[in-house]
């Protein structure tokens, strides 16, 4: 294996090849649709030599990200379609390191072709900021078309979206309490958009860009990907309902306080 490609033999890339994969057989990635990141651990750095990549041009940031000021990252290719992260991997993926102070970033390896990261790389960088003291050093970003649609039919406040959610199956309140953040429609790419994201990111790990995707924070690729399979089936159950012309009553406010207690967790919102 030549020096400096041990990244894209390990298992971590593995599995994520396998969710890209998977983001396009769900609907969820046409063509070049969504994006992941993952922050790189002690352990990956040592056993792929991020260390001794050199950072060959430094790039400036839209705005700095202090908190992740020395780190490096993985992260997908702007333009990478997910149905062909597995077969090439040298082109759609990607190593960036970031400066001292947070300003810059430079591409360490992959993006072969010229290519560059990911056009959604300031919300993630921002979103990151925020979830890396709570656990969470893995973000998926997708086009779920349950909670696209459901964007479209309900009341886009952050509050009346996740209870609806909880209210549709139990499975919701177990594995997203902290609930759903949803960012009105917004450009994407934008340095707006990212500030709008990573103010929800300090109190929730899913947040919904109305009219466009979804983007999740976990602690593994299968936990950021369960958390939006999680979610995106309650909005389907929502939205079967409302097209079959009537509203679900779902779980009560007094069921729900039941089944938070039984599962000790503490929903986000009063109810």
């Amino acid at each position: 294996m030549p020096k400096g490609n041990e990244w894209l033999q390990s298992e971590f890339v593995a599995e994520l090849k396998e969710l890209a994969f998977a983001l396009w057989d769900k609907g969820w990635g046409e063509r070049n649709a969504g994006n992941i990141s993952a922050r790189l651990n002690p352990q990956q750095m040592d056993e792929w030599g991020v260390a001794d990549m050199p950072a060959t041009q430094w790039y400036d940031l839209p705005k700095p990200v202090p908190e992740l000021a020395g780190q490096s990252m993985l992260m997908t290719a702007s333009g990478a379609f997910m149905r062909h992260v597995r077969e090439n991997p040298e082109r759609d993926l990607g190593l960036v390191r970031f400066s001292a102070d947070g300003s810059q970033f430079s591409p360490i390896a992959g993006y072969a072709g010229a290519g560059r990261p990911s056009s959604e790389m300031i919300t993630h960088l921002l979103v990151h900021a925020e979830r890396q003291d709570k656990g969470q050093s893995v973000i998926v970003h997708t086009h779920a078309d349950w909670l696209l649609l459901m964007s479209h039919l309900h009341d886009q406040t952050s509050e009346a979206f996740t209870k609806t959610l909880w209210r549709m199956c139990s499975e919701s309140l177990m594995f997203f309490p902290d609930g759903i953040g949803v960012v009105p429609w917004m450009l994407p790419g934008s340095l707006e958009i990212g500030e709008a994201s990573g103010e929800l990111a300090k109190t929730h790990r899913l947040i919904l860009w109305a009219y466009h995707g979804v983007l999740a924070a976990g602690d593994s690729l299968d936990d950021a990907f369960g958390l939006i399979e999680t979610a995106d089936k309650a909005a389907m159950v929502y939205c079967q309902g409302r097209m079959a012309g009537t509203t679900l009553p779902g779980i009560t406010d007094d069921q729900i306080k039941m089944l938070g207690k039984h599962l000790g967790v503490t929903p986000i919102y009063s109810l």
